[in-house]
């Protein structure tokens, strides 16, 4: 079992440019020696609690299902970390579709929920965004 870590992207508008407040997290990174996220993995989590918005996506092979979970216990225990909910209340986890979910609750920190058994190879895309503030 691998811990499989993130990296940040900035997003950009379609003239190029970066777009202030707006990141896109992606499990696994991309020079990170791990081709995608398996059931045996552990995803690393992203500290994100800063960002009001967020929206998970899961591409590749489904196999099985997959999930979103998090915790506001800064020491990152294992067990500290629970299914978040969707705007309508439905906990995030037992996904059975390449999709994407937005997410409702605020955590310290976020990440993907892997799968538990099948054959799945995944990559988890998390876009977090927070409001522009005009001075």
């Amino acid at each position: 079992m691998a811990t499989i870590p993130f990296e940040v992207l900035p997003v950009k508008d379609p003239a190029g440019a970066t777009m202030a407040g707006a990141n896109l997290v992606r499990w696994p990174a991309a020079n990170s020696g791990f081709a995608a996220v398996t059931s045996a993995d552990t995803c690393a989590p992203y500290l994100g609690g800063n960002y009001a918005d967020k929206s998970m996506q899961v591409i590749g092979t489904l196999g099985t299902s997959w999930g979103v979970e998090g915790t506001n216990d800064p020491t990152l225990t294992a067990g500290s970390f629970v299914d978040l909910r969707d705007p309508q209340g439905s906990e995030l986890t037992g996904i059975t579709a390449l999709d994407v979910r937005s997410i409702l609750d605020n955590t310290y920190a976020i990440r993907p929920k892997t799968p538990v058994g099948g054959t799945a190879s995944h990559t988890y895309l998390l876009l977090v965004q927070s409001p522009a503030r005009r001075s």
